[in-house]
Formats: C-alpha cells, structure tokens, sequence
C-alpha cells in the first residue's frame, strides 16, 4: 500500500542498542539525534544505575552541544543521590550572573542513615561500602531522630540560587543566595509524618492505628498493634510554627480526614470545614453512591443542615460506568425530574462509542463515537448530526481533521510531521492568497526536538534560543514591513529571557526601536525612544521566594509590586509601590471570606482609607453572601448542580445579622432575579421581580399594564447541539439563529421576519454578510487570515462606504485602513506607525487632502509621556510611582495636577492651570468628604480660584443600598434636588426636577414613566410648573423600536435604524452610521458625515436647511478614540483642539479655541458632574463662562433653566454623557 502522504518513506526505523544486561543504552531516532545512557559501575545493583542521560544533536538540523544530565546514587538502597541538569555538564553555557559549575546545578538527597555511624546490618551482611557517603551529619531534617535506617529521605536540597545583590528576596533574607531545602519526617513503618517546606510551613500526616486501619473504630481481631501505622488518617496543612518559618500569620492547622473500607479505599472524607463526603462503593470498590454533605461534623457560619447532594453511579461487568445520576431535587428547573441522567455505551473492546445525557423529562441527547480497528479515536457525532472526522496516518499521527464531515461546508486541516513525529506543516482549509493550496504554517526544529522557527503563510519568521535547559532565551521575529506583505522580512521584535538556577524566569528584556524608515514620519522627535536606563531593552523583572511563589514584579521604572503568602500557599496581600494593599483573609478550605482594602493617597495627603467585603459560603464552598463596608449584602442561592438560580441585591429592609457574623446592619434579601436551567446546564430562562416600591419587601407590583404579571421574563431556547437557538423576549418578541455544520451562526431572523445571513469560508472568516437592508457586505482575507477588503453592495436607501482596506505589518498589528465613504474623494485614510513593542508611535489621519499626525512619546513600561497634536499643540504628562498621570502640561504651562488615593483613578484633587480645582475633600485638604464608605461619589465641588475659594459646582448625591443613585442635590443652584424613583430593576420610573423653594425651575418639574418588560417607554406624564399634565403615548414593534410617538409616526429602516422621525430624514451607511440628515419641510440636507475604518465621525458638513447651501465643512482627528483636534476642512486652520482627562475616557479636562474658531480664541477648563456630564467651563481667568443642566434623555438648560443650544456660549459640544 502506498504511503498516505505522497513521498514519504516506507517505514521511519528507531533503532535501540543494549548492553549485555539487557539494558538500553543507546535510541537513535528517524532523524538521526539519540540519546544515550550510562550505567554505574562497581557492584552489580549499581550497574543499573542510570548516571548519565546525555541527548545528542543529529548533524543536519544541529543544536551546539551535548545535553548531559549526570546522577549519582547512595549505595546501600541504590536511590538518586544527586542530579546534575545540563548547565552544570556543559563546557559552552555561560549563566546570567557567576560562572557555570556542576555544583550550583545539582539537587541532592539526603538519607536516614546519613544522620549517624551505627552499623548497618544489611552493608555488613552484602559488604557494602559506605565509606564515599557522608554519614554522622546529625539530625538533618530535625525530627529529633537519628536511628532510621529504611533509605528515606529526609533531606531534598535543589540548587541554590543566586539573587541579584538589589532583590528584595535578598533583602528578606538577608543573602543573595537562596537556599532550598524541604526536610521529611518518617515514622518506622516507612510512613511520611511531616513535611517542612523550604519556607518553613509544616504539613503532618496521621495514620488510623495499626489494629484498626480503616479507622472504622472496629479493630482486627487478635491484633495486638497498637502503633498509628494503618491508612492515613489526617492531613495538617500549616501544622505549627517551625524555626524557618517566613509566613507571618499563626499556623492554620488545616486539618481533612479520610476513612476506609476493608480494602483501603476511601468511603467518607471530612474536609477541614467539617464537611463530610460520603462514598458507597460495590464489591468491586468502584464507588457508586457519593454523598457529598452527608452530614457535618462542626456548625457551619450558615447554621444550614447537611445537603446531601447524591451521584450514584452504575457500572458494566467491565467496570465501566453505563449510567449516573446527579442529584436535582431543589432545581428551579420545572421540565426536571429529581435527578438528571446520564448514559454511556461501549463496544466490545470497552471503547465509549455512545454517551447520552437528560435535557429534561421529554428530551434526552446522545453524542457518538467511532474507532478504528486500533482502537484509535477517528470520529465524534455531535447530537444534531454534525460530525468531527479524523484520518490517522501509519504512525496514528493525525493526517487530517475535518469539522462539518460530509457537508458542503466541510473544512479540513491537514498536516505533516518530521521523521521523528514532530508537526511540521499544518495545512488551513481555505486558499485565501489564490495560488490554489490551502495556506501553511512550518515548524523547524532543531536536533533536540525543539521548535527552533515557526514560519506563517506570508514568510513571517519567530525564531527560538534556549540554553542547555532548554528554556527558551531568545524570541524574535522578523516579518515583512508594514502594508508591504511581499517586502523582505524586517526585525520586527526581540525578547530575552534569563533564568536562575531553579529555571525560573527572572528577567525580561524586551528590545525596543522604531520599525520604519525615518521618512514616513511627521512628527520626528518621537524617533528618540527611551527606556529606564537606556540601553534599549525594556526590563521586567520577577522574584520568588523558595517554593517558586512570585514575590515581588519590578516594572522597567523600577516599580515594584509585592505578594505575601500564608503557611497554606495562599496569597493573602498585594502590596504595590506606593502601598495601596489588598489583603484575604480565608477559611479553612481556602474560600475568600473577607477583602480588605487599604487605599493610600497621593503623598499620602489624607489619612488611608479601609474597605472590606465579606463572603459567606456554604457547605459545597459556593458564596452565598456578599456584604460590603456598609453593610450591603448580597445574596445567592444555587441548584444542586452548581448553577447559580437565585439573586437577591442589597435593596431589602436593613436588619442584624442573622447569623451573628457582622456588627452593624445588613439587609434581608432585596430585588431579586431567578434564573433556570436545563439538564445540561443551559440557561432556560430569567425572571426579573418587579416590586411595589422597587425594593425587596414589596409585593410584585402588577398594576402596570404593559407588564401585567411584574415579573420580566427572557426565555432561551437551544438546539442539539448547545448552540442558542432563539430569545424571547418580556414582549413575546422571538429572535432566532441559525447555524452550519461547524457550529457558525449563520443567521438571525428577528421578530420581524428580517434577518441577517452570513456565509463563511472554510477558515471560519467571515466572507459575506446579508443585512435586513439588502446590503451584501463581502470581505477579502489574506493568507493570514487578516481582513484586507471590505466591499459594499448597498441596498436601496443606503448611503456612505462601498469599500475599506486594510494594512498589516508582520506582527499583524493594523498598519493601514481606508473608508471610502462612498466616493473616492471622501476616502478617510489611517495609518499606524508602531514601535517594537507594538505601540502606536504615530498616527497619521487623511481627510480628502487633509494629512495630519497625531504622535506620541512612550516611556519603557509603556506610560504616554507626550503626545503632539496635528496643529502642533504638545500634551505632556508625568506619572506617579504606580503610572498614575499627576500632570498635564501643554507648552503655554500646567493643565491640571491631579492627587488620587486608592490603586486606580479615584480622584482627590484636581489643580487646574486657571486656579480653578475639583476636589473631593474638606476645605482644610486634609480628610476626604466627597466619597462615602463603598467609594462612591457623593459630593463634588468644583472651587474658583483664590486662597478662600467658593464653589461654584458644588453636588450631593445619595444612592440606593443597590448602589445606584436617586438623588443629586445641587447646593450651588439654591440647594435645588433632582429625586428619581426607580423599579426593582433600576429603570428611571420618575423624575422630581428642581425641587426646592427658591431659584429658576425649568418647566416641566415632574416626570413620571411607564415601561413594558423590555424597557419600553409606554407612557410618558409630565407635569409643568405653567400648564396642565401631559401624556405622551409610544407604539412598539416587534423590534421594539417606537413607530409612533403621540401623533406622530416614525419610521425605521429594515436594518432599525430611525430614518424619519417627522421633522428630519435620516440615512445610514452599511455599518448604520448616520452619515446624512436632512429637513422634511425643506428637502435640503441638514448635515453629513463622513467616518474612518475604527468608526470615528472625521468630518462634519452643516447646510443651510433652507437654501441647502454649506455652513461649515469640519475635519475631526483623533488620539484612540478621543477628538483631539478640529480643523476648518476648507482653510486647515486648527479650530479647536481638547485635552481630555485621565480619569474617565470620555471626560473632557480642558481645550482651547484659535484664533480661527468662530467664537475667536479662549482657553477653557472643563468642570463635570458625578456622570461626567459638562456641569461648567471656566476661562483662562477661574471666571465661569457658562453653566449647564441636563434632563434624562440630554436636552441642555442654562443656569436659568432655559433650553439652550448643544454647544453653548463657549462653543464645546460635547457635554451629555446619559
């Protein structure tokens, strides 16, 4: 028979060579490496002694030197003594720190008879000679002990390793050097007793009694032993204290217990929390009843009783399992019965070839295998027909896997291996560069086996250095320039790895240079990348303690960060470099039960504030509570399964704590939400409550009558093969998906009968999508699977782009992209210039003939320390010690500084450069009074400048006990208060505006909404301070979109968007952006837009409605996704540019109109509400130029209450946030 990959050989030969023993000593394999092993010499039991594993490089693929291990063996019960890894046997390794010898690569043991010189009567008897092992050390592992003579080992010692002289483990330890050594303690009978870590932690081991083993309390009969040598009994984890002990916590004592059959298998456990698992097992010792809360040996925090959660499992004649049961009885899961099934058939050879598993009490589903005559797997059967085949090759290495096996869109990935069975192409299904053959990736390995190069489609190359350890020393990567795929490969990035002798990685070094050449850049002062010490590598640094456990993380500015253990192994703080910690405390199974957070400000200018969560868990180690520094408590309940069915949130009545755990209130269970699943775990459906009140101790509210039963309801419905199959929603809406044979969905018909289509390649890309529309949007995929063209054959009605294009360089970072926005003389054109480590140097945004750069300076650990603007305007910025930006600076002096407490951006103080301030504390600046116990805000007051400043902003707010705000007081706009009411759900059902007895009010005062159980607007009442209530109705569509509002209808696109809303006509692009809009009375275009390929709005036009004659054309650029600068598109001139702030991301800080901004030239800070929302602007002078106010949906008022325009006197138009 023909080989079933054309040109291999008939057979790959192995060849093995043995001494006269019968011993291996030689493996020369198919590619021509071997390796090769020596044996002791002397007596005979030494002679099997393996004391060198040396692999050998074949010549053609190569690999430097031999790589020896070396061993050594005590002689009186022929144990490893000693092992030496390669570092120490090879002549050319060169380690990062010292000098190479075998010593400092070796890891030894010590034996029991090592500790003394009395006389051994098995070396006397055999005439072994000890005299080449030390013997008379003393107690070595310290167990008071030094008579055993059983050849355990008592003492492991790995190689030391040598830490950097400025490590902070050198520090702890008061040595570079790091020693690790784990003793072991043994009783007589061979049995481990006690185990001291290399840190000092203790974990003993008891053992039931000899006369009873099982330790069922029945002794043997006529056994008179009485030593605790039967089956093991306890294990204590963090026994006690030790002399090397490092953990600064008291010992756990961590104690689990197992007991016995007859036989010494396990029938009942006790975990430390007193849990106990009951295991009921046949007289084969298979378990088939497992009881896991069988009962408790020791009060719980809950108080519950035990649950008794049941498996119980069946079995053939041959042992393997046919049927189980899981325990089901409290599911929320109606279709159920009280325990779901599970069956499992096999054929002859004991191979599963059926498993099939309970739905609910109608439905059952069945998964197939089938094997070769082998026994090998080559197919599995899906329960809704699809198939999964594989094609073993004569070594039963896979030839090919295909998914959708007998379907048109079946996909089959191919591969091939080496002589030796290494995977060395592997062939996608698709042909995406037309040169008619599926794509490839190689894999090179050298005369080890290791995978020196990897080599994608497009010729991209990362290639590997290891050391003598084979860890992995180098990586670099050279691809092909970027958007020049048929280019020559470049070096695109580099990363080196050094490691101690525990080969551990400690070091990082990541190269760092600018990837292109000098002449495509604009802004040329970015080229001159630095890093902390300037010697062009970006440094992480990692330390570990003994156990390998990261202690400390070291950034390249030398920030560090600390992790601290206790005796169980478990992290219990993290400390970072300005030391923010967070520390766990644990209960005796290792669940989280409380949190504390210790928040430290900048330079430490308030006192540190503490948070702490605590957590309740039940039996089976679930969290079932959750209560936060104030006394909010969550609650969750779960179904036997471990499915989470039940939530109830902290709005409920406050009361103590029922079961004496906290001081202080919590609440009894608030809003909640219930979920069900089905026998496979799928969720079913979810049930919202809607209470009177919109807290947990109301009644469902059924009064509204657009959601008659209070409850909202979304129904999931699956298909066989778990893929979701349709959602239903409160209003009975169905939208339902479709999929292929490879599990992609490849339709979504909506309740409207519209749907979306979607057909793939073989290589799961995407290549065409139907929309509602019509619009067929086809995309084009390189050899690398990468999205290169997008083109648009758009439906009637739509407008904007017919095509994108997309760039990449060898790192497959987007280098490139175009929108054409439907004419080529509107094409948006984005280009990316990347440092090394892939971080946008340099953005360059065409609009029309408008090319503009957006640039920016990185630090070595990847902090944005300048950024230049397209006009030229440079943002600068400067970091604290855990990258926190402390100021912005521009070059006409600061913007603002800002002082943070906590780990993240939780703001105490912000410093504007126009002597204007946020601040978050009290008038001295020395407490904080803006946040309340839980971190929220709760009061603000932006102040004027002045050494006695007056607030000119100045909020309240005050929250719910599920953390959402309901109400905001506004003490400088005459202590006027916003109220709102919300349901169970925490939609806005009313609004109370203005509420006070002095200042303007704006007209409507009162709002008040009826929603639907999808969140449909139904009713809208609003009550004037001038004129009668009024109600305004919404009509819903299935999709729930409002068609008409009043009197007045809307119309929407089939896609959904809003394309008439009675005064304007509105039209969107493929992607449903709005990119036109224009005057129904008129005619004449309103506005139009133009996007990038990232989906920001580039350019603005504004027409006169009336004459359709152009206003103004604005051209937009961007740093991410934040505008930074507007530029009149006819003239270039910079209009506007926005510095934006670092706390939140669409939080604009400060920006500065020219001369050619029609408003004419002003530099103006911005001051925000608790949501972000634009509350005032200042001048360069601390004056307030203008204030704003906003209602629910955005519309704007002045400090009057008087609508006014979306950008005000100042010109900003940004400001609602909702």
């Amino acid at each position: 028979m023909p080989p079933l990959r054309p040109g291999e050989p008939d057979y790959y030969e192995t060849e093995n060579f043995f001494d006269e023993d019968g011993q291996l000593i030689r493996r020369k394999f198919p590619e021509g490496n071997e390796v090769r092993y020596r044996f002791g010499e002397g007596s005979r039991a030494a002679e099997g002694n393996v004391v060198e594993f040396r692999r050998v490089a074949d010549a053609t693929r190569g690999g430097g030197e031999d790589l020896v291990e070396t061993m050594t063996y005590e002689p009186l019960f022929n144990q490893l003594r000693s092992k030496t890894d390669p570092r120490g046997n090879a002549s050319g390794f060169v380690p990062p720190i010292g000098s190479a010898t075998a010593e400092r690569y070796t890891e030894t043991h010590s034996f029991d008879y090592q500790e003394h010189n009395l006389p051994i009567p098995d070396a006397v008897l055999f005439g072994i000679d000890l005299s080449a092992i030390p013997r008379g050390l003393g107690d070595l592992n310290g167990d008071g002990r030094t008579d055993q003579v059983q050849g355990n080992v008592i003492l492991n010692e790995k190689a030391a390793v040598t830490l950097l002289p400025d490590s902070k483990e050198a520090e702890r330890r008061g040595s570079t050097t790091q020693e690790i050594r784990t003793r072991y303690h043994w009783n007589d009978a061979g049995q481990r007793t006690e185990v001291v870590d290399a840190e000092g932690n203790v974990r003993q081991y008891l053992y039931h009694p000899a006369n009873d083993p099982d330790g069922d309390g029945v002794a043997i009969p006529g056994s008179t032993q009485t030593g605790e040598t039967g089956y093991p009994w306890k294990k204590i984890i963090d026994a006690e204290n030790h002399p090397d002990r490092t953990a600064e916590t008291p010992p756990l004592q961590i104690t689990v217990e197992v007991y016995y059959n007859e036989r010494g298998h396990p029938i009942r456990t006790v975990n430390a929390r007193g849990v106990v698992t009951r295991i009921e097992r046949n007289q084969q010792d298979d378990p088939i009843k497992i009881i896991e809360g069988f009962e408790l040996t020791k009060p719980l925090e809950t108080g519950e009783d035990p649950l008794a959660r049941v498996v119980e499992v069946h079995y053939d004649a041959n042992c393997n399992i046919i049927s189980s049961e899981t325990d089901n009885r409290d599911s929320a899961s109606e279709p159920l019965n009280v325990s779901i099934d599970r069956t499992y058939t096999y054929d002859i050879l004991n191979n599963q070839v059926a498993y099939s598993q309970e739905v609910d009490e109608s439905e059952s589903l069945t998964w197939l295998f089938e094997f070769s005559p082998d026994e090998k797997l080559v197919a599995k059967r899906a329960p809704a027909g699809t198939w999964i085949t594989q094609i073993l090759d004569e070594r039963r290495l896979p030839l090919s896997v295909t998914q959708g096996a007998g379907t048109p869109e079946a996909s089959t990935i191919t591969t091939a291996f080496d002589k030796n069975g290494n995977i060395t192409v592997i062939f996608d299904a698709e042909d995406n560069d037309g040169d008619g053959e599926p794509e490839s990736t190689t894999v090179a390995y050298d005369g080890f086996d290791r995978p020196v190069r990897v080599t994608d489609a497009l010729g991209n190359e990362t290639t590997r250095e290891y050391d003598v350890a084979s860890n992995i020393i180098r990586k670099t990567t050279m691809g092909h320039p970027a958007n020049s795929p048929d280019a020559p490969n470049i070096l695109l990035a580099e990363c080196i790895w050094d490691y101690d002798e525990g080969n551990r990685r400690y070091l990082e070094y990541s190269g760092r240079w600018f990837l292109d050449d000098q002449e495509n850049i604009i802004n040329i002062e970015i080229k001159d990348l630095e890093d902390e010490d300037n010697d062009g590598y970006v440094a992480v640094r990692s330390e570990y303690d003994a156990l390998c456990r990261p202690t400390f993380e070291w950034e390249d500015d030398l920030e560090v960060r600390e992790t601290v253990y206790d005796g169980a192994n478990r992290p219990i703080a993290k400390i970072d470099a300005i030391g923010n910690r967070l520390d766990v405390d644990y209960d005796l199974n290792g669940n989280p039960i409380q949190m504390t957070r210790t928040e430290r400000s900048s330079g430490e200018i308030v006192p540190d504030e503490i948070f702490t969560t605590r957590y309740v868990f039940d039996q089976l180690d679930r969290v079932v509570r959750a209560t936060d520094n104030l006394g909010q408590t969550t609650y969750l309940g779960y179904d036997r399964r471990d499915n989470l069915v039940y939530r109830a949130d902290p709005e409920g009545e406050p009361t103590s704590d029922p079961l004496g755990l906290l001081e202080g209130e919590i609440n009894l269970p608030g809003n909640t939400v219930r979920w069900v699943f089905d026998g496979l775990d799928r969720k079913i459906k979810q049930v919202i409550d809607l209470r009177i009140g919109g807290t947990g101790q109301g009644n469902l509210d059924t009064s509204n009558l657009f959601n008659p039963d209070g409850q909202i309801t979304l129904n999931y419905e699956w298909d066989e093969n778990s893929r979701l199959a349709a959602i239903i929603d409160d209003n009975n809406n169905k939208t339902s998906f479709g999929y292929d044979a490879l599990n992609r969905r490849t339709a979504e018909i909506r309740p409207d009968g519209t749907r979306y289509d979607a057909v793939y390649d073989r290589d799961n890309n995407v290549r065409k999508v139907t929309d509602p529309n019509g619009s067929v949007i086809t995309k084009s995929f390189d050899a690398l699977n990468r999205v290169i063209q997008v083109d648009i054959d758009r439906a009637p009605g739509v407008e904007g782009t017919t095509r994108e294009t997309y760039g990449y360089d060898g790192l497959s970072n987007l280098t490139s992209a175009t929108d054409d926005n439907g004419d080529e003389g509107d094409t948006i054109t984005s280009i990316f210039i990347y440092d090394s480590l892939s971080r946008i140097l340099e953005e360059q945004q065409t609009i029309g003939d408008n090319t503009q750069a957006i640039s920016r300076i990185w630090s070595g650990d990847g902090k944005k320390i300048q950024e230049i603007y397209p006009g030229g305007r440079k943002i600068s910025y400067t970091h604290d010690a855990i990258d926190r930006v402390t100021q912005v600076a521009d070059e006409s002096g600061v913007i603002s500084a800002h002082a943070w407490i906590g780990p993240g951006y939780r703001e105490l103080l912000r410093s504007l450069g126009n002597g204007t301030s946020l601040s978050f504390l009290n008038d001295a600046k020395d407490q904080v009074t803006g946040y309340d116990d839980v971190r929220r805000k709760t009061r603000l007051r932006h102040l004027g400048p002045g050494e006695n400043p007056e607030a000119f902003i100045d909020r309240e707010y005050g929250f719910n006990r599920a953390n959402k705000q309901i109400r905001e007081t506004r003490h400088d706009d005459f202590s006027q208060v916003n109220t709102m009411l919300l349901d169970s759900f925490y939609r806005t059902v009313e609004v109370i505006y203005d509420d006070g007895d002095t200042g303007p009010k704006r007209e409507t005062i009162q709002t008040e909404y009826t929603l639907d159980g999808v969140g449909n607007r139904r009713t809208v009442r609003a009550l004037s301070s001038t004129a009668v209530p009024s109600s305004v109705n919404f009509q819903v569509n299935p999709l729930n979109q409002y068609s008409q509002i009043g009197e007045t209808a809307r119309i929407h696109s089939a896609n959904g968007n809003l394309t008439n809303n009675g005064q304007y006509t509105c039209s969107y692009d493929y992607k449903n952006r709005l990119v036109l809009v224009s005057d129904n009375a008129t005619g004449n275009q309103v506005a139009s837009y133009l996007f990038d390929c990232g989906n920001r709005r580039c350019q603005k036009t504004v027409f006169d409605p009336d004459t359709g004659n152009t206003i103004s054309e604005t051209d937009y650029f961007y740093s991410g996704p934040q505008c930074v600068e507007e530029q009149d598109a006819a003239t270039g001139n910079t209009l506007v540019t926005y510095q934006w702030s670092p706390e939140y991301i669409d939080s604009c800080n400060q920006f500065e109109r020219t001369e050619h901004h029609p408003l004419g030239a002003g530099r103006f800070w911005v001051h925000c509400d608790r949501q972000h929302n634009v509350a005032a602007i200042t001048n360069s002078d601390g004056e307030v130029v203008e204030k704003r106010f906003f209602d629910d949906f955005g519309r704007m008022y002045d400090d009057l209450k008087n609508p006014m325009s979306s950008s005000g006197v100042s010109g900003l138009e940004f400001g609602f946030q909702g």
